[in-house]
């Protein structure tokens, strides 16, 4: 394969992933919390259909769960991002496509200002510098007195 066909897909993989985000972050917090919840109560995640026998979309899973609305766009971003056109290629999600459909939930659901202040490394530990010590008070310049 050319490396011009590989960079051509990765440029793709990553707005498919810029588009599933943007609609993560867009859906109401009620859906993104009943989507997170139904995710950690779910052995198999489906993409390119609503549900089988074996397991269900994120969106059936957030029903499932207590969200107040279907939202369409998600579907199309999700079986986007994971290269599906709908209803062409059902199958259960990889476990990649999991792990960033949950990462971006939690993301969405944390409050901005908890994500803001958790570094994501821990701040180095500086040595404790001493005190500089008391330096004496040096004496005032007296004025000179022409003789």
């Amino acid at each position: 394969m050319s490396t011009l066909l590989q960079r051509r897909r990765q440029l793709h993989a990553a707005e498919r992933y810029r588009q599933l985000r943007a609609t993560v972050y867009e859906m109401p917090l009620a859906i993104a919390a009943a989507m997170l919840s139904g995710l950690e109560s779910t052995d198999t995640l489906r993409v390119g259909e609503y549900s089988d026998g074996d397991g269900a979309c994120p969106i059936l899973l957030a029903h499932r769960n207590g969200a107040p609305a279907r939202p369409t766009r998600f579907a199309q971003a999700w079986d986007a991002f994971c290269g599906v056109e709908r209803y062409e290629k059902r199958r259960a999600a990889t476990p990649h496509e999991v792990r960033m459909l949950r990462l971006l939930l939690q993301q969405r659901i944390m409050p901005s200002t908890e994500r803001r202040l958790r570094p994501s490394t821990p701040a180095p530990v500086r040595p404790a510098v001493p005190a500089p010590a008391a330096q004496p008070v040096a004496a005032q310049p007296r004025e000179l007195v022409a003789a």
